[in-house]
């Protein structure tokens, strides 16, 4: 028996990402994921694996808020006492 496909077995059926970059995502999901687009529109891009179902939709929203480095977010929590906090 494999211990990964356990009843209930879930699937995802389609994601929907915000990125902060969409030409350097979409480079991404098709260069080394093998995506292909499907349908593109301003900062949208609708991915697919088989050429018909869409699977992954990548957006740019215009305020979108850059993501924080590991080492940038633990500085920012030092700085406002929450990793101290969240030891207690």
């Amino acid at each position: 028996m494999n211990v990964y496909h356990r009843k209930p077995n879930t699937f995802v059926n389609h994601v929907h990402l915000k990125v902060e970059h969409l030409s350097r995502s979409l480079e991404f999901y098709e260069g080394l994921m093998g995506f292909q687009v499907l349908n593109q529109s301003g900062k949208k891009a609708v991915l697919t694996a088989n050429g018909t179902t869409p699977l992954l939709t990548i957006e740019q929203p215009d305020n979108i808020i850059p993501w924080m480095s590991r080492a940038l977010l633990l500085k920012q929590t030092e700085k406002h006492g929450i990793t101290s906090q969240m030891k207690q």
